[in-house]
């Protein structure tokens, strides 16, 4: 019980952290669409890949990764970089 609470304390804090970091990001888009010129749209670009995935924010999801990473001898990453 204690190390859960712990656990979910320290989940809770970095949820915060990412919440404040999103608010942060999505604010430099905001000031930078304000002040474009021309049209472009870089305001857009800006904020495009800074929102977190409800996976990411699942303390459930995280505690599955960690159980499988304690186990395994060989991890592999695959990753996806079209769009």
């Amino acid at each position: 019980e204690e190390l859960e609470a712990m656990e979910n304390e320290t989940f809770l804090e970095w949820r915060r952290g990412v919440a404040r970091r999103e608010e942060e990001i999505a604010a430099l888009a905001y000031v930078h669409s304000q002040n474009r010129v021309g049209g472009s749209r870089g305001g857009a670009a800006l904020g495009a890949g800074a929102s977190v995935t409800p996976y990411e924010k699942n303390l459930h999801v995280w505690r599955q990764l960690w159980r499988v990473l304690e186990r395994s001898a060989v991890v592999v990453q695959i990753v996806d970089a079209r769009n």
